[in-house]
């Protein structure tokens, strides 16, 4: 296709071939004499008449089928070779539809493409078919569960049970960890189930033992565990000291250290973990009943130090002496005394110890009995001097 419209062309291709007729003519000389002479002087016959009529109409016929010899190629250029179809004078164009031409006179342009339509009875005009479908409620969409949250590094204290000269006492330790959990949750998970760093330290609870949840509202913490740590099974008094142990954790990660706490074990309260009571709020008990008197906070365990180094503490003593030893394999190298900020509390200390040569150590504090002058309350930390 050149882009030009097919019937345009062909009246263009039709005009041409009219005036290259119509050029063609050459009047004789004396025609209009007869013209005259056959208009004038008397009345042709019927039969003339008719001849005339005739003849008038056969030339217009042989100059319009002489066209359509000339423009035929431009309606169908793709149909084999045959007889000259008469084609069909349409008052409206489809511009949509090919420009194939029509080989039936008589027939009109059919809506329908279907073989089985009559060519001599045209299809009638149907609207578009809409075929109604019963409304369906389409679900809504569920929500889409909230993304976890992404795991943060976090610095949590957890409470462990070692052995003192007063017997099983809490120590403390800090715990750098990634977590997506909220730091109370992460401190108590730490306190279940990960190894302390000292392994003077312990946490007998369960295997699997773990925190769900932790609540807090202006009244209590209420912390939810997995029913992994019913079965827990230590002395009685041991299972105190391990409530104590989770009250402590949970509140120094909430720094909400006056705050009872209510344990629930798959969201049900529990009447009591290896012997000991919790279906009532547990209370902080008084520090100097279940805290160790004396601790080593700096440096930690397997603590990599140089040969000049700090150590800073807490301790609970008689006129608040402490003691120290540095002492490598059995042999102490070096010793000294320091004193806390107070005296019979909770209070810190700190020393410092000088020229150590490169090796491994174990550091001592501890306080000396005012009764016989012994140790006790010891907290022990091997560390590395380079």
């Amino acid at each position: 296709m050149n882009g030009r419209n097919p019937e345009d062309e062909f009246e263009r291709r039709v005009r041409e071939g009219l005036q290259r007729d119509s050029e063609q003519i050459r009047p004789d000389s004396d025609g209009l004499q007869r013209i005259r002479e056959r208009t004038t002087v008397g009345q042709p016959s019927g039969g003339r008449r008719w001849l005339t009529a005739g003849a008038v109409a056969l030339a217009t016929a042989a100059a319009v089928t002489g066209a359509f010899f000339v423009s035929s190629d431009l309606l169908d250029q793709s149909a084999a070779p045959g007889p000259v179809a008469t084609p069909t004078v349409r008052a409206e164009t489809d511009n949509s539809a090919s420009p194939t031409p029509t080989t039936s006179p008589s027939a009109p342009a059919s809506s329908s493409s279907s073989p089985s339509s009559s060519p001599s009875s045209p299809a009638p005009t149907q609207e578009p078919t809409t075929t109604s479908t019963p409304s369906q409620s389409t679900p809504p969409p569920s929500p889409s569960a909230p993304a976890p949250a992404p795991a943060t590094e976090q610095t949590v204290p957890v409470y462990y049970l070692g052995e003192t000269s007063a017997g099983l006492r809490l120590f403390r330790e800090f715990h750098r960890v990634e977590s997506a959990d909220s730091e109370a949750v992460t401190a108590l998970n730490e306190m279940f189930g990960s190894m302390p760093r000292d392994p003077d330290y312990s946490s007998p609870w369960a295997p699997g033992s773990r925190a769900l949840s932790v609540q807090v509202d202006d009244s209590q913490i209420t912390v939810d565990l997995s029913s992994a740590v019913l079965g827990t099974s230590v002395p009685q008094e041991t299972a105190e000291l391990m409530l104590q142990q989770l009250v402590y954790t949970v509140q120094a990660a909430l720094q909400a250290p006056s705050a009872p706490v209510q344990l629930l074990v798959d969201g049900e309260p529990v009447s009591e973990i290896s012997g000991s009571p919790t279906v009532d709020r547990l209370p902080r008990a008084p520090a100097a009943d279940v805290q160790a008197l004396t601790w080593i906070i700096s440096p930690t365990q397997g603590a990599t130090v140089p040969g000049t180094f700090e150590v800073t503490g807490v301790a609970n003593s008689f006129e608040a002496n402490v003691g120290w030893e540095l002492v490598q394999s059995g042999q102490v190298v070096d010793e000294g005394f320091a004193t806390a900020a107070e005296g019979m509390t909770f209070s810190e200390y700190s020393f410092t110890v000088e020229s150590v040569p490169p090796g491994d150590y174990t550091l001592r504090v501890f306080q000396t009995s005012a009764e016989d002058g012994s140790e006790e309350f010891v907290d022990t930390k091997d560390i590395a001097v380079q």
